[in-house]
């Protein structure tokens, strides 16, 4: 008997295409706002006018602006981890891998400064309140970690509690690295951070 010939994938029709190029003009005037003035002063009612969307029409595709934040958040974290971190050489030692997570972070914040301030500010957002669209953004933090912890642990047939918390202290120190070094007026160096979480201790008191 003939095995049947496989479904072919039908190409969206012309509504489907058109709902989603308004969701991704929402997601990229969200962005770019953002970057010109931060997650906590971005309004939903900017975010329509500047994708030309009528503000009602917001809803049909996000429940807050947590919940916009929060898909910033997924296409960021997808975007880090297929550019950057997938075309990564590691190397075998975690010392390689965790230089190479900061060198990943170091290349895709510069190439993308308002998804840094996306993913330094979005975490505020959880602390200021339960606005609707906190657990998906939650979520989206949780992915980011699991990107992390798989990267630093490939060996790992799991990720569990203690890879996860492995990779929130490396996302946290990448994080508080860059922002402590512009706020106290320095420029984050290029390999700095990458070179002391390869060498540890014997990284910091070698002077450079």
């Amino acid at each position: 008997m003939t095995a049947p010939a496989p479904r072919e994938e039908q190409a969206p029709g012309r509504r489907e295409r058109r709902k989603r190029a308004t969701r991704q003009a929402l997601l990229d005037a969200g962005l770019e706002l953002i970057g010109d003035r931060g997650v906590y002063l971005m309004r939903i009612e900017d975010v329509t006018e500047r994708a030309d969307v009528a503000k009602g029409a917001f809803y049909n595709y996000f429940d807050s602006k947590a919940s916009l934040v929060a898909a910033l958040v997924r296409d960021s974290v997808d975007a880090l981890d297929l550019d950057y971190l997938r075309v990564a050489t590691p190397g075998p030692e975690l010392a390689q891998r965790l230089s190479a997570v900061a060198v990943a972070h170091e290349g895709f914040f510069g190439a993308w400064p308002s998804r840094e301030l996306l993913l330094h500010q979005a975490r505020g957002l959880l602390e200021q309140g339960k606005e609707s669209g906190s657990a998906q953004l939650s979520e989206a933090f949780n992915a980011y970690l699991l990107v992390l912890g798989r990267f630093l642990f490939p060996a790992r047939r799991s990720i569990g509690r203690a890879e996860l918390d492995a990779a929130a202290a490396v996302a946290g120190t990448i994080s508080g690295y860059r922002s402590f070094s512009r706020a106290a007026g320095q420029t984050p160096r290029a390999g700095a951070l990458a070179r002391l979480l390869h060498g540890g201790a014997a990284a910091l008191s070698a002077k450079r």
